[in-house]
Order: C-alpha cells, then structure tokens, then sequence
C-alpha cells in the first residue's frame, strides 16, 4: 500500500451545534422522514448543551438526524436550520436516543426504552409492554439498527441479545444460541448469509449453521468490540475499545492504529466515506483518516477538532462525514479532497 497525502487547507469545514430553549423544544414537530419542512422549529439553533451527548446520526434526503441524550434532532442541511425536535413523548419512548438507521421511507430510531418507526407522515413505536408484532425480540437498550438479507431487520442490545425483526416474525438471539455475548454493538451480514456480530466479548460469526468466535487466536484482543464495519477492499473493521482499530478479512485481524494516534489509544467511532477513507475520531479528542496504510489527522492544534470529546461517527453518500461529540457538537467535514498519493 502507498501513503496518501492530504491536506487540511483543501477541506472546507463547517461547524455547527443546535440549541432549541425548553418551551420551543417541548412543541416542536418532527418533520416527515426524507424531506425537508419549511419551516425550522421556533427557537434557533445553537448548541444542544451538556446533556446533549451525541450517539447516532442518519440522513435522508436533506434532513440529517441527530440522535443524542437528550432527545431527536432533524437538521435541514438545504436550508442550513434546524427543522425539528422530539423528545420523550408520544413519537419516542426515551430521550436517550442510541441508533438510528433508513431504510426505504422509513427511518429507525432506537433508544433506551423502545423502537420509534418514521414513515413519511407517520410514527409508530414499539416498546416491551407494548411489542405490536415484535413481542418475540427485545425492543429496549437498543444499541445498534442494522439490515441483513431479505429486509430482515437486527437490533442490537445492550444485555438484551440481538433482536430479529422479519416479514411475519420476530424473535432474539442470546448467549443460549451461543451468541458470545447478550451485550451487543453491531452486525452485518454477507451475500452468503455469513453474519459477524460484536459483542462486549469479542467478535463472533454464525457461518454454515456453525457458530464460530474469533478472539486471542485470531488477532483480536479480549475486549469490547463496539463497531464493524465493510472495508473498501474487502473484509471489516472492528473498532476494539482501549485498543483501537482493527483490520479483519474474515480469518484474522491487524491493528491498523498505532498507539499515539489517539489519547490513551480511545477511538470514540469510525466511518468509512465515499472515497474509501477510514475516518476516526478520539474519546479525548482527535480526528483523522486513513487509507493506503497511512493516517492523515486533522489540525491538533485547532481546539475545534483537538480538545473535544467525540461520541460519533458518519459518513453519507454524497462525500459529508459528520462527527458528534459529548457536549453536543456535529462537525462536518466536507467535500474531502485527497490531491496526492505517495
């Protein structure tokens, strides 16, 4: 692999944070999923403030959805507003927002308490007291919202195993159907029907109808496993909390961090951009790319990407990736340009 040259003058950065005061949050609407309202919520937009702890986003069409702590956040990016707020109430079970994934018109918000469906001018939600057809899987704690084959719909859970949404059906997988562990952060499934899953435990695949578990032996450290995910030139990487991030082709796992890169080697999240890069950003602070075997950070000595404590990562389809931190910050990063590899 060739190291890659990128520089920090070529990024156009844009900063902003969202603030709605109480009176303003507490009426404004959520916006249809996938358009864009034309009209932001009363109130402004600044900062989300300290309890504003961001955990999740997702776009559709315009909107960029923010979940956090304290609540959803839906953020015209067209009109450059925030569009809408939604807190603990009759559209989510829990201000403490964790996941949040597309598919078709629907957009899946996962929290604490239960699983919130936005269709386009619709909103259902589905709680453990109140399943509708998902009483088979556990519907709080939710962690992560993934799709596999067929539409089937994963929920990961924190101690709760992995959810299985399907067409007719809906039922969980735990440490008794030799999941690795019932503390779930992610999974993905292959065109073959492979499917790796990360637990607090490690990494583990169902394959073939056998269950399989990849730890010391396979390069990878006994420890939390927070993300997976496809790499540009096949396999995954697995975010291993402490240790950094790994490589993984399906048999054994590389570090591809090295231990300065990061303040005490804590990498918050990853996202893999339309361009192949790798982004990753610090629980300490700290933000860069990789690609080609080489890492790329962004200015340290700028506070805005050095002194803050990033919670999330991602990165859409039209070239935007997007950090959230701890205090309630979203940075975007956008149109990257990458003008050399050496």
């Amino acid at each position: 692999m060739s190291p890659v040259a990128a520089r920090s003058d070529m990024m156009r950065i844009i900063l902003f944070s969202i603030l709605v005061f109480a009176a303003a949050l507490a009426a404004a609407q959520v916006p249809p999923a996938g358009r864009a309202p034309s009209e932001p919520a009363t109130g402004g937009f600044a900062h989300v403030g300290h309890n504003g702890d961001i955990r999740a986003f997702c776009r559709t069409g315009d909107s960029l959805w923010v979940g956090t702590s304290g609540g959803l956040y839906i953020y015209d990016l067209g009109a450059g507003e925030l569009a809408g707020f939604v807190g603990l109430g009759p559209s989510i079970p829990s201000n403490s927002v964790r996941a949040i994934s597309a598919r078709h018109d629907t957009v899946f918000v996962g929290t604490d308490a239960g699983l919130s469906l936005f269709h386009s001018d619709t909103v259902e939600v589905f709680t453990p007291s109140a399943p509708g057809p998902y009483e088979g899987a556990p519907l709080d704690r939710i962690r992560h919202i993934d799709f596999g084959l067929d539409d089937t719909i994963y929920l990961s859970t924190y101690g709760r195993g992995l959810g299985v949404l399907d067409r007719d059906s809906s039922w969980v997988i735990t440490r008794e159907d030799s999941l690795l562990d019932d503390k779930v952060y992610g999974m993905v499934q292959q065109e073959d029907t492979t499917a790796y899953y990360v637990t607090s435990m490690g990494l583990c695949a169902f394959r073939d109808s056998v269950w399989v578990n990849f730890q010391a032996g396979a390069g990878i450290p006994r420890a939390e496993i927070k993300q997976i995910v496809p790499a540009p030139e096949g396999g995954y990487f697995l975010l291993v909390a402490g240790r950094g991030v790994y490589w993984f082709d399906g048999v054994r796992a590389r570090r591809v961090t090295f231990r300065d890169l990061f303040t005490e080697n804590d990498v918050a999240a990853i996202a893999v951009d339309v361009w192949d890069n790798l982004w990753a950003c610090g629980r300490h602070g700290g933000i860069a790319a990789y690609r080609n075997g080489h890492w790329t950070e962004v200015d340290q000595k700028d506070p805005i990407y050095g002194k803050r404590r990033w919670r999330a990562a991602y990165a859409d389809s039209t070239g935007n990736v997007f950090f959230g931190s701890a205090d309630g910050t979203v940075l975007t990063i956008r149109d990257n340009v990458i003008d050399s590899f050496n």
